[in-house]
């Protein structure tokens, strides 16, 4: 019977071992479990941010690829405009033209309008300055006339009274 408990002795201690070797290795476990179990939670949140991020560069890659064919139909646009622009400024000029073209019409007719004007103003001067004159000469003759005439007077009204005293 020694044997047999000394078997079951020796057994038990090899259960015994077996035990605290797997409670040992259950431990380890179940801290590898934590350690994993955190580990997890980790990469789920680094997984979020980094979904997140996907999201906001798809986002913004729309964005940019809007903008780019934005700025593609803009440039694609440029051509045209200009033309257009450079038809609208082409008509101006012409206009322009035309009514710089009517402009020095009307100011030739005024040149000339006014070149009569001072043809006649100079004639009508040159009349009045004649008729100035004239009148002048007119004024002198009869003023010359009117001492004559009173010369004359009193010379004979000086013969009047000598002849009126005489007689």
């Amino acid at each position: 019977m020694k044997n047999k408990s000394l078997s079951q002795e020796i057994e038990l201690e090899a259960q015994q071992a077996e035990i605290r070797d797997l409670k040992s290795n259950n431990k380890l476990l179940q801290d590898s479990v934590q350690e994993l179990q955190l580990e997890n939670g980790t990469l789920k949140d680094i997984n979020k941010a980094l979904e997140q991020e996907k999201v906001d560069l798809l986002e913004t890659n729309i964005i940019f690829s809007y903008s780019l064919k934005e700025r593609e139909e803009s440039i694609s646009e440029l051509p045209r405009r200009h033309k257009e622009e450079r038809l609208s400024l082409m008509e101006r000029y012409e206009e322009i033209e035309k009514e710089l073209v009517d402009l020095q019409g009307k100011y030739k007719s005024k040149e000339e309008k006014n070149a009569n004007t001072e043809g006649i103003l100079r004639q009508q001067k040159s009349h009045f300055q004649k008729s100035k004159a004239e009148s002048e000469l007119q004024e002198k003759q009869h003023r010359d006339e009117r001492n004559e005439f009173f010369s004359k007077l009193v010379s004979l009204e000086g013969k009047k009274q000598r002849f009126d005293s005489g007689t």
